[in-house]
């Protein structure tokens, strides 16, 4: 498996650390790992798959995870709106119009309705 590329985005305050592999050309698949869990934790196996079948994939630490900016959370709390606000920037990071995801658990399978939605 190739890496493409690999840098930090911003989200509001928060800077965020995602991996790109395939074509900047293909659509993108962004992966998002559930609570607690770095993007290295979608299989290569998987990334490779995606790539082979035309896809541009990208997978990232959602925040307070792996290499993304970690808060106090009892200081500075945040919402599911604002993890879906963390796809949306990672996907702007890498300017992709066309883009597909998807989520590892249930909770974060309903963000991704509200990043649909903050997409449309």
């Amino acid at each position: 498996m190739g890496l493409t590329e690999e840098k930090f985005i911003a989200s509001g305050e928060v800077r965020l650390w995602a991996e790109r592999f395939g074509s900047p050309d293909d659509p993108a698949v962004l992966l998002i790992m559930g609570t607690s869990a770095q993007g290295i934790g979608w299989p290569d196996e998987l990334v490779d798959a995606l790539v082979a079948g035309g896809r541009q994939v990208i997978r990232f630490d959602h925040r307070d995870t792996g290499r993304s900016t970690c808060a106090d959370f009892a200081t500075r709390p945040y919402a599911l709106a604002d993890m879906a606000a963390d796809a949306v920037a990672v996907l702007d990071g890498h300017h992709k119009a066309h883009r597909y995801a998807s989520a590892r658990t249930p909770g974060l399978r309903s963000s991704l309705r509200r990043v649909a939605w903050l997409l449309s």
